[in-house]
């Protein structure tokens, strides 16, 4: 590059890209308290022994009377597991839940589509039923599980774009990573609201908004408005035996689950 140009354009150059140099690197205390005040109130469902755990990962759903099992394609879905809304509820935490009865969750781990989603259904029972239809899948393994509230972070992703372009933590990733895993206790990342944690990227608000726009032919649905209705932790090898391969999170709208309208529930997953 010539002197003359070279000296012209430097200006320009310092504009365009200055920003990225005056970067100032957070301390850890920094970056704790950074990632506390983007902290969300969710539900840690922990594991727990019988007769102790009023939610459940895995076994037979007690259906309502006169509801037919959930199939996908002609095939019986699996249930993934029972959320108790009654013990949810007395924490307070999450006011946009039903404050009574069961979620039931269902799935087809075995179509899933190339944007990471998976057919699945949520059924809200008011007053829920003791047994199970005769399309019952036939494994019954169970995991009871209590609920505690806890203050869920964000991810490393979600946090560097909160936190602006001006800094960086990156000497500190393996600290943040610690700090995100100790928020379980060690326990498996079953949860419900939140932040979800990710496996592999953090933008699954805007895909469950995207898929639902399209479905529907309208713009009315925001990113904002999705909440993280259930995540499964698919390192729990007490569970099916496809849980081992990947981390299931079901999404649903804020609006609609505070009518309780569970007909457009985003299930997607996402793995190592």
């Amino acid at each position: 590059m010539r002197a003359e140009y070279r000296d012209a354009s430097q200006p320009r150059i310092d504009a365009m890209f200055g920003w990225f140099r005056r970067r100032k690197p957070l301390s850890l205390p920094q970056l704790e308290a950074l990632a506390d005040r983007q902290a969300r109130l969710a539900v840690h469902l922990r594991s727990a022994e019988p007769p102790q755990g009023r939610s459940r990962l895995g076994g037979r759903p007690p259906l309502p009377p006169d509801t037919p099992w959930p199939v996908d394609a002609g095939v019986p879905m699996v249930c993934l597991g029972t959320l108790d809304l009654d013990e949810i509820a007395a924490l307070g935490v999450l006011p946009w839940l039903p404050q009574e009865g069961q979620l039931l969750f269902f799935c087809n781990p075995e179509t899933d589509g190339e944007d990471g989603t998976l057919p699945c259904c949520v059924l809200h029972a008011p007053q829920p039923g003791t047994g199970a239809s005769e399309a019952t899948p036939d494994d019954t393994r169970i995991r009871p599980l209590v609920a505690r509230a806890f203050a869920s972070l964000p991810s490393r992703e979600r946090l560097e774009r909160e936190a602006g372009p001006f800094t960086s933590y990156r000497e500190h990733i393996g600290d943040y990573e610690a700090l995100l895993n100790a928020r379980f206790g060690g326990q498996l990342r079953h949860q419900v609201g939140g932040y979800p944690a990710v496996v592999q990227y953090d933008d699954m608000e805007r895909l469950c908004a995207e898929r639902t726009n399209a479905k529907f032919g309208t713009m009315q649905s925001p990113p904002d408005d999705w909440c993280l209705l259930l995540q499964v932790d698919g390192e729990d090898d007490r569970l099916l035996p496809w849980t081992d391969w990947g981390t299931f999170y079901f999404w649903i709208e804020r609006t609609a689950a505070e009518r309780s309208d569970f007909r457009n529930v985003q299930l997607l997953f996402q793995t190592t």
